[in-house]
């Protein structure tokens, strides 16, 4: 049961909801099948409809940052896969569903990052990571 939280406090039960417009000034308004109508403002409210899916095990999402200079790595199991006209995207544990990932390691343990490039594993992936680090402080 995909929710859709406007700013105005109202919750939505994207099954409850029959259609939704963009207004003028912004704010989306929602018709939903008791008749009611309930607008406010909300963030990509398409991506509540794009279904979820379960993940076949072995499938991991990489994330990536530099805090304080220092790159940090994790690594988050796949748990379900949101089906979007654009392609497929990887809903991991312990991150919220619409975070981003670097990277995906696949269950036989290959990795392809969001440009499409693939790797052998992640260590292969990480080594490409830190060069293109050293290669861009170099050039600074």
């Amino acid at each position: 049961m995909p929710l859709i939280a406007l700013d105005n406090g109202d919750t939505l039960n994207c099954d409850h909801v029959v259609k939704f417009t963009t207004l003028h000034d912004g704010r989306y308004q929602f018709g939903m099948t008791d008749g009611s109508m309930h607008c406010g403002h909300v963030d990509n409210p398409e991506e509540a409809f794009f279904p979820l899916v379960p993940a076949a095990p072995g499938f991991r999402t990489i994330v990536t940052d530099v805090v304080d200079g220092e790159r940090t790595w994790e690594v988050h199991a796949v748990v379900a896969w949101r089906i979007c006209p654009s392609g497929n995207f990887a809903i991991s544990e312990g991150m919220r569903i619409d975070d981003s990932y670097a990277a995906l390691i696949e269950p036989d343990g290959s990795v392809i990052d969001f440009n499409g490039y693939q790797y052998d594993n992640f260590d292969e992936y990480r080594l490409s990571i830190v060069q293109e680090d050293t290669a861009l402080l170099r050039a600074a």
